[in-house]
């Protein structure tokens, strides 16, 4: 039997990737090829069938940090220095599984390690990152596809990118679609519920729901100028934002003031995850806008929760929903007012585009899942 040690040890407002890793750990379960042990710094973790250590990445002294850096660059092993946890308790695993790219700690172990690749987002948009991000960026991605034992992504166009990018180091890349998380599959609306939580977060009557990190590239600005379009035509439409500030708030909140649209966007600030699926049902749909996404977490979601969707034109996004989606430009405000329109006065394209959608989505997915899964490690 191949024993796994897999590493969540995440920032709880990662967005997507934290829903992600949540998800992924859910559908785990070990077999009599694979024997799965959680480390995660969550108190709590979801409905897991595996055994749990509670693991917390401690504050680094300045030595460690150097050793590090000469691990990332020249590959020198310093490993019984570089984990602030008994070395005893990792001599028993086989194979590190983080489901991010991280150095911590798939480079710093002397084991052999998996890693999920989620996109490679800077070669598109290098404008995006800073110097120092994209130059940590394309250090870690070259030193962890070098070494690992195998990459898995979550689609078809992140592992093109992949053998684009970093062909020359013959990486072994997997697909692996994830199944949502139980949570939103067995989910049941309560009308007691429903209500105190629309009074919490403050939402309206009618909205649309988009949930994302505050981030140039989610595009919230363009999405706001569609809404302005359809106000224009005395259209009201209002958009609920939920998600971390990662240094674009405040540019959103200007252009808000700017198109007289304070009226019409509900800031949720940090939203309990057993509240999320109520944002979804009392909303009239999700929308998309992003200039860049490998996959959406908020897509699988919504799919679950059989809510509308309209989305970016984006591969990653029409590969999700199987090409049956709605889609616009996300560059042209008018064609996103448009869609905006549909879904709001003649929902029915949408609705039944949704219902081949979700017929895509069964129960077999974590069944396939689980054989992917097991195939994938146990090749590594």
């Amino acid at each position: 039997m191949k024993k796994v040690a897999v590493f969540d040890i995440c920032d709880n407002e990662g967005g997507g990737v934290t829903n992600l890793v949540y998800s992924l750990i859910e559908s785990l379960e070990s077999t009599d090829e694979l024997e799965f042990t959680v480390f995660s710094n969550r108190n709590k973790i979801i409905n897991s069938k595996i055994k749990q250590i509670y693991h917390n990445k401690e504050s680094s002294t300045f030595l460690i940090r150097i050793k590090r850096f000469l691990t990332i660059f020249f590959r020198i092993n310093f490993s019984s220095n570089l984990i602030e946890c008994n070395q005893e308790e990792f001599n028993k695993f086989d194979l590190i599984f983080t489901p991010y790219i991280s150095p911590y700690p798939s480079l710093y172990l002397n084991k052999d390690y998996v890693f999920m690749l989620h996109d490679l987002q800077e070669k598109y948009f290098p404008s995006y990152f800073s110097i120092k991000e994209l130059f940590l960026r394309k250090i870690i991605n070259k030193a962890m596809i070098k070494n690992s034992k195998g990459i898995i992504c979550e689609s078809e166009f992140v592992k093109r990118d992949i053998l684009k990018f970093y062909n020359g180091y013959n990486p072994k890349v997997n697909v692996l679609k994830i199944p949502p998380a139980n949570f939103f599959k067995d989910f049941m609306f309560n009308d007691e519920d429903a209500r105190v939580i629309k009074s919490k977060y403050k939402l309206p009557n009618s909205y649309l729901y988009y949930p994302a990190q505050f981030w140039s590239h989610k595009n919230h600005i363009n999405l706001l100028k569609a809404v302005k379009i359809l106000k224009n035509r005395d259209i009201n439409v209002n958009l609920v934002f939920s998600g971390s500030d990662k240094g674009f708030l405040n540019q959103i909140k200007y252009n808000i003031k700017e198109l007289n649209l304070t009226k019409n966007v509900v800031f949720t600030g940090y939203i309990d995850f057993s509240h999320i699926p109520y944002l979804y049902k009392l909303s009239n749909g999700l929308v998309l806008p992003s200039l860049f996404e490998s996959i959406s977490i908020p897509v699988f979601e919504a799919i679950e929760l059989n809510v509308p969707i309209i989305s970016s034109n984006l591969n990653g996004l029409i590969e999700q929903t199987r090409n049956e989606g709605v889609y616009f430009d996300p560059e042209n405000c008018s064609d996103i007012a448009e869609k905006i329109e549909m879904l709001f006065l003649d929902n029915k394209i949408i609705n039944d585009k949704m219902t081949k959608i979700k017929a895509n989505y069964d129960e077999n997915d974590k069944l396939q899942f689980k054989k992917s899964i097991t195939k994938i490690l146990m090749n590594c």
